[in-house]
């Protein structure tokens, strides 16, 4: 059986990011891209390695989770707790910024410490 894991396999485009409720503007988001290989991620931004880690998902958790441990890049050592919605070739992310809590909805205000993000398949 094919877990939402295994689906996520491969290279994704970060197409939108709000982060603490500012739009990154979609020249900033050229080049940028998240690339899933079994349980280990690389965040890419602006053609740069930001982060790579490893993720855990609980798909049945609701809202779904996705729970990415840093050990390399600018947060290695840190944890950021997300959540999730995966539907084909679109993904969409909310993730509390290292360190930060989980969010609960799908959102980015002002000063929360979250971040937003739709990606689709590369």
């Amino acid at each position: 059986m094919s877990t939402e894991l295994d689906q996520m396999q491969g290279s994704w485009d970060i197409k939108t990011l709000v982060v603490d409720g500012n739009e990154m503007p979609p020249g900033m988001l050229q080049g940028s891209r998240i690339v899933v290989e079994g349980n280990a991620f690389t965040t890419t931004v602006m053609g740069k390695m930001l982060s790579v880690g490893t993720a855990v998902i609980d798909e049945t958790a609701n809202p779904k989770t996705f729970d990415l441990t840093f050990t390399d890049g600018m947060h290695v050592g840190q944890q950021s707790l997300a959540i999730y919605e995966f539907k084909g070739d679109v993904w969409h992310v909310c993730l509390g910024l290292a360190g930060k809590t989980r969010p609960t909805e799908f959102v980015s205000a002002k000063n929360s410490g979250h971040a937003l993000e739709t990606l689709t398949r590369a």
